[in-house]
């Protein structure tokens, strides 16, 4: 999502990342397919940080400008963009929640 606001400077993740997220490998259970939970809670650090540092260099013409690639249709500025970024997690922590009811683990919240 980063590398859609300003091409070339969105963060390189790993080589097997794009792999092991892909649609072929929804549903696997394979631990070793996936990075190791410090290395991915690094790599969100690392995603949050830039966008924070991106973020905080945009002036407000720039973050009402219109989005140029795919995500457009549902993000049509560049504010929506970061609006996205930063509500994501949240989507993912929902999923979280679904399993974690499914094995029997106490609510977080």
């Amino acid at each position: 999502m980063r590398e859609g606001i300003d091409s070339g400077k969105g963060l390189k993740t790993p080589e097997c990342f794009a792999k092991a997220h892909s649609n072929d490998s929804k549903g696997s259970e394979d631990a070793d397919a996936f990075l190791a939970k410090q290395n991915s809670l690094d790599l969100y650090s690392q995603v949050r940080d830039l966008s924070a540092s991106v973020l905080d260099s945009e002036t407000a013409a720039e973050l009402q400008s219109h989005a140029t690639d795919t995500f457009r249709a549902f993000c049509p500025t560049i504010l929506d963009r970061f609006l996205l970024i930063a509500a994501h997690p949240m989507m993912h922590a929902g999923q979280f929640a679904v399993v974690r009811r499914q094995l029997g683990k106490p609510f977080l919240m």
